[in-house]
């Protein structure tokens, strides 16, 4: 009696340390009650534990319930507990720093696992089959094996801290009733199945900005996403990748994207848009089969557009093939079965067979240009053409220039054959349409970022058909929406100082004079709010004084934006 009553009070001292840990909802279907009495608990003596000098716990030969490993322990070693039928409850000591291999590897009624903070290593398939399992992840965890957690169908939701960089192959794959999932601001890669067919994880999915490369079947099957934005240093999207995520409607691509893997979106069947990146190189097999999406452009950067790299995708209706295009593989276009319009580029030199399977070419229309393969490629497959002799040639002498609050002005000359010019800007990252013109060859952009550069593209426009054709681009222009520089800025010599005068610069709320004094440096003299001159005190008489002025405007929040500032003046005292 008195080894019972001593065990058991050791069991509630020891049982209320973990009181912070996440326990198995007992309310599932699939759990038992933990049976706490005396005889289900393995002693947390060395009994069936054997532990090396180095703390590392590298058998057991228990066959309990529920076991407390010693304190001390710094190590579970590989497959310890591997298959162990029985466990239902673990806890792990504050000393522990890493899980080996298959350390708890299908322990298929294992339910509650503490993992302690300090832990910094969880090995590969550490977990792998414990379908029962509830648990949380510190955050001191630093890396995290293949197939850790793979098949825990009772986890409920993942964190990811900080420091882990890598979330490799099948890590958390078929974690069936996973809602929730935190990641890490430092990921680099997601491997290979990592998070497939977490079908109940559901929401906006934002991917942290170091990540680099999602490898093949990262996303598969997460039928809740609804959204995904890419940070731009992702340049790899693996095979299937985002494949059937049946309510994702919303995709933001990186800037720094080079490969879409085959079927990389197939099966999102709200996914009704999406913008190719620039850095775009190659997109593999069917990436957007069975998506709603209409309208397509393939990007100047794409070379080959393989085979079936559009195919199935049956919503598609327009499709405007990038300047840097060569060649179409086989079946490029297969099953698209509601494709009407085709922009063909110039420099198209091969394409293959079986182009069209399974679609109505009678029903199609192309622009193509003269002298091309686009032209023979319609011909062969019956598709109606246009030729489109030029486009219209680009403007020139493009300029851009500050021309007062939140305002560029861009200036450009005339493009013969031109009735308008559109005007497009790329602002906080955002490339959108600002404007056009049929009245001239200036245009003022009025809402113009001030704090940062704002950068322009002009095209020429024509009508064709009805329909507004766009010409060439020049290089873009830049500037930013603050106050031009002063002009007639003039030094007057006074008695004993320097009075500055100059012409108002356009939404000036004030001006900053700036100059050199004889033997000084250059930095701030003083300011004016009341008009267009200033007096400066403190000149020299005895050698010239230089100056500069800078109008300023201030914005929403109050803060002074300095405009530009023109050629110097100089003066002295008399």
């Amino acid at each position: 009696m008195k080894r019972f009553l001593s065990l058991f009070i050791s069991f509630c001292l020891i049982f209320g340390c973990f009181s912070s840990m996440v326990l198995a909802d007992t309310s599932s279907e699939n759990e038992e009650p933990v049976e706490m009495d005396a005889g289900s608990v393995e002693d947390a003596g060395t009994g069936p534990f054997t532990i090396n000098e180095n703390g590392v716990l590298t058998d057991y030969s228990g066959s309990k319930a529920t076991i407390f490993v010693p304190d001390g322990v710094v190590r579970i070693d590989s497959f310890v507990f591997q298959d162990d039928k029985n466990l239902k409850t673990v806890y792990l000591p504050d000393s522990l720093k890493e899980i080996g291999d298959s350390a708890f590897k299908d322990c298929s009624n294992l339910m509650t696992i503490n993992l302690p903070d300090g832990l910094t290593k969880i090995g590969d398939s550490a977990f792998t089959n414990c379908k029962k399992m509830l648990c949380t992840i510190p955050d001191t965890v630093e890396s995290i094996g293949e197939f850790a957690f793979y098949k825990c169908e009772n986890l409920r939701s993942i964190h990811i801290s900080d420091k882990i960089t890598v979330i490799p192959f099948g890590t958390f794959a078929f974690c069936k009733n996973v809602s929730s999932v935190t990641l890490g601001k430092s990921i680099e890669k997601i491997g290979e199945d990592a998070f497939r067919e977490i079908p109940l994880w559901e929401g906006d999915l934002e991917l942290p900005e170091p990540l680099v490369d999602i490898e093949d079947f990262a996303f598969y099957g997460c039928k809740g996403l609804t959204s995904v934005t890419m940070g731009d240093n992702v340049t790899e999207v693996g095979v299937s990748a985002f494949a059937n995520n049946t309510s994702l409607s919303s995709v933001k691509l990186s800037n720094s994207l080079v490969l879409l893997g085959a079927c990389a979106f197939s099966g999102d069947e709200l996914l009704t848009s999406v913008t190719l990146p620039e850095s775009m190189k190659s997109m593999e097999q069917e990436v957007f089969a069975n998506c709603p999406i209409t309208t397509l452009t393939i990007p100047d950067s794409v070379e080959k557009i393989v085979q079936r790299a559009l195919a199935s995708m049956t919503a598609l209706e327009e499709v405007f093939i990038g300047t840097g295009v060569t060649s179409i593989g086989n079946e490029a276009f297969a099953d698209c079965t509601s494709l009407k319009t085709l922009y063909f580029a110039k420099k198209l030199q091969s394409y293959g067979q079986d182009l069209f399977a399974n679609c109505d070419t009678d029903s199609m229309y192309a622009y193509v240009y003269d002298e091309t393969k686009a032209i023979d490629l319609c011909e062969e497959y019956g598709i109606a053409y246009t030729i489109v002799d030029k486009r219209l040639d680009p403007v020139e002498n493009l300029t851009a220039a500050p021309a007062g609050k939140n305002k560029v002005k861009l200036s450009w000359d005339p493009v013969e054959g031109a009735v308008g010019y559109l005007i497009y800007a790329k602002k906080d990252g955002k490339y959108g349409y600002v404007g056009m013109t049929t009245k001239g060859t200036t245009f003022t952009d009025k809402n113009a970022l001030d704090k940062d550069y704002n950068y322009y593209f002009v095209y020429p426009y024509e009508y064709k058909d009805g329909s507004v054709w766009a010409g060439k681009g020049a290089p873009y222009v830049y500037a930013k929406g603050i106050c031009p520089a002063v002009t007639n800025l003039k030094a007057s010599a006074l008695k004993g100082k320097v009075k500055l005068s100059w012409t108002a610069s356009p939404d000036a709320e004030g001006y900053l004079i700036y100059g050199i004094r004889p033997n000084g440096s250059y930095g701030y003299i003083g300011m004016t709010t009341k008009g267009t001159t200033y007096t400066d005190t403190k000149a020299s008489t005895v050698d010239y004084n230089f100056y500069w002025v800078f109008p300023f405007h201030k914005d929403a929040d109050g803060k002074v934006i300095a405009g530009l500032t023109g050629k110097y003046t100089y003066g002295r005292a008399r």
